[in-house]
């Protein structure tokens, strides 16, 4: 009995898998290209989360660049004998709607935000314009019952943009939005819009 030839060790992996010369060529170019494919699906899906990423910025940049440019400050001059005057500044080129200022005592609990002040059905340090017209103008608050010299005072300033969105804008200058209107955010009741009289 004639033994079998071993095989040709160039055709062989390791003396285990063996298989023709030109098998070999097709099985790498494979391989091959099949890493190719899973590193180019990578990088396509690479890109296009950071370019969903950038887009998903711009939005929120588009949709918050109104609302960064209404602003609002207490001025040292009173608007009227008793009433604290509040500067309100609508630096954009479109109205805003449903404007809520409040007088707020950044240091005073039951008073350190807009939330704190309407839910304590306090009547002083809240008034609400129906529009605010692009440019600067004035409104006047009644003072908080904490207004001593020694209290810290600020302004929030709540409002609709021209879109239908809604904000706030807090004491120390941040934007925030909100998903109701700020009337019912803030749970406010018999609420009486008056005009604001320009600066």
């Amino acid at each position: 009995m004639t033994d079998a030839p071993s095989p040709d060790p160039d055709t062989c992996f390791l003396g285990q898998l063996c298989m023709p010369q030109g098998d070999w060529a097709t099985w790498v170019g494979s391989v091959g290209v099949v890493i190719t494919l899973i590193v180019t699906l990578a990088l396509i899906y690479r890109e296009r989360r950071l370019r969903l990423a950038s887009q998903k910025q711009r939005i929120e940049e588009r949709l918050r660049a109104q609302a960064e440019q209404v602003t609002a400050w207490l001025e040292v001059q009173d608007f009227a004998p008793g009433l604290r005057a509040a500067a309100l500044n609508n630096a954009s080129t479109s109205v805003v709607y449903q404007v809520l200022v409040f007088l707020v005592a950044p240091d005073v609990s039951g008073q350190r935000t807009s939330e704190e002040l309407a839910a304590s059905n306090a009547a002083a340090g809240i008034q609400a314009v129906d529009v605010l017209p692009p440019g600067r103008w004035r409104v006047g608050l009644m003072p908080l019952s904490s207004a001593r010299s020694d209290v810290r005072l600020a302004l929030e300033l709540a409002f609709t943009d021209q879109s239908g969105r809604y904000w706030v804008r807090r004491s120390d200058g941040r934007i925030e939005s909100f998903d109701v209107e700020p009337i019912a955010h803030f749970g406010l009741t018999d609420v009486r819009y008056i005009s604001a009289r320009s600066a």
